[in-house]
């Protein structure tokens, strides 16, 4: 590292290439009551006062390489990102202009950092900047029923539906037989209208929520087009997953045909898949449960679990590793747009093609 004039090069290990900082030096962020972070590319700088109010409000009174995992993780969800689009993270070192490689260790490593030119300088508290909370998103509005409401509502769910199976067993116990396009049709919707009962006791009549605190809100069509190449790596993934459990002899879900060849009319069954199922579905497991659990953990906790719940809903052993990736993508697209219609949109695609694929064999 030279110093010239008032400023300093440091030369990159790996291609020597003299990097220029104009200050006369590695700044100690303890000295200065600072924090800072560099983007994901290595060349910009994020510094603030870890006095300013808003930083406390999320860390505490506490420096920012003191903070745990979990806290450094809530800082960094709530940062915008860095003019070049890139996260602000704890991991990031400060790299090289020229070819990418590091060239000082990131915070949770080292007090001293570099200020590239064009940096995000937010120390408000030294009093040229205009604070944290420049950078800060929006906090996401907290729904008003709590996790104890969550899981209340998911094992009301499992017992709704648990008794409307039994009572599917009942009447074949009885030899009952209603007409099997009644059956297969109205059935299959009422059981995925079921998803709603706890949706609307536990949030609407406890709390009085609205559809708007469902998710049922404005959105960006970009979260939507993110969602549609997601969903079409889980195609590939899909097709995947189904030659590998054929070379075992399993299906990825059990075929339907023999059970729809015998109605007069799938159409009634074809329309509870792409358009009932994706409706309640998404309103109980990503506006209910992954808001609802959203509010007290990490959003990908939250995703992880309602994913888990989602896929388990399914009751096909097979289907649960796709049906979780599945569950944590609509929850993704939740978090990203904080509104329930693109995950719905991408499960109504989804759907659409399998009740495509199950019409091509019939």
């Amino acid at each position: 590292m030279e110093s010239v004039s008032t400023s300093i090069v440091v030369a990159c290990p790996g291609c020597g290439f003299g990097n220029v900082f104009h200050q006369p030096y590695p700044y100690h962020a303890g000295y200065g009551n600072q924090g800072f972070l560099y983007n994901e590319t290595g060349n910009r700088t994020l510094t603030w006062s870890w006095h300013d109010p808003d930083y406390v409000a999320i860390a505490g009174q506490k420096p920012p390489w003191a903070l745990t995992e979990a806290e450094r993780r809530e800082l960094e969800d709530r940062l915008s990102p860095a003019p070049d689009g890139t996260r602000w993270l704890f991991r990031n070192p400060a790299r090289c202009l020229q070819c990418g490689q590091p060239i000082s260790l990131p915070i949770a490593e080292t007090v001293y950092y570099l200020r590239y030119d064009g940096s995000v300088d937010r120390d408000a508290v030294r009093g040229w900047a205009p604070g944290l909370k420049d950078v800060l998103k929006k906090k996401l509005p907290a729904v008003p029923w709590s996790t104890r409401d969550v899981w209340l509502g998911v094992i009301a769910a499992a017992v709704i539906i648990g008794i409307a199976y039994g009572f599917v067993f009942l009447l074949r116990a009885l030899s009952i037989k209603p007409n099997i396009d009644l059956w297969v049709g109205l059935f299959s919707a009422v059981f995925e209208l079921l998803f709603l009962v706890p949706v609307w006791w536990f949030s609407v009549r406890k709390h009085r929520a609205s559809l708007r605190t469902l998710g049922f809100v404005k959105f960006k069509f970009s979260v939507v087009a993110a969602g549609l190449g997601l969903l079409f790596a889980c195609f590939i993934l899909s097709g995947i997953y189904a030659s590998l459990l054929a070379r075992f002899g399993f299906q990825v879900r059990a075929d339907p045909t023999p059970l729809l060849d015998r109605l007069s009319t799938p159409w009634p069954y074809f329309l509870t898949i792409m358009l009932v199922a994706p409706l309640a579905e998404e309103t109980f497991f990503r506006g209910f449960v992954f808001a609802g659990l959203r509010s007290r953990y990490d959003w990908r906790w939250a995703a992880a679990i309602s994913a888990a719940l989602f896929a388990a809903a399914h009751l096909e052993i097979t289907f649960f590793i796709l049906a979780f990736v599945l569950g944590y993508l609509f929850a993704a697209l939740y978090e990203k747009s904080n509104s329930i219609w693109p995950g719905m949109i991408v499960h109504f695609l989804w759907n659409t093609f399998a009740v495509i694929a199950i019409y091509a064999q019939m």
